[in-house]
């Protein structure tokens, strides 16, 4: 998914991106879904971005999984300025998994 900044530009391009998952999901109705990656946002960020995919997700019955508590709790560090996020995520159908932990 693109960087943000929360800049106009980089959100429509995010908004974009989430569209192109949204049309492959219309092309393939009824199949089941894996996507894991780099989605540069955190599950609890409050702003659009979080928003665009959370609406992705509810509206396709997706799940965003999660790690077991304890097992990892950043997936990019930076160590010239110690910062540490959770930005990489798996989300999948629901009928994948039998605890929305992973």
């Amino acid at each position: 998914m693109p960087y943000h900044s929360n800049c106009a530009d980089q959100l429509a391009e995010y908004d974009n991106t989430v569209g192109s998952l949204q049309a492959v999901m219309d092309r393939h109705v009824g199949c089941l879904l894996l996507a894991g990656g780099d989605f540069n946002v955190s599950l609890n960020d409050d702003n659009a971005f979080n928003q665009s995919l959370s609406k992705f997700c509810t509206v396709n019955g997706i799940n965003w999984l999660q790690p077991v508590d304890g097992s990892v709790n950043f997936t990019f560090r930076c160590e010239a300025n110690s910062h540490y996020s959770l930005i990489d995520h798996f989300m999948c159908s629901p009928r994948m998994v039998d605890t929305l932990q992973c």
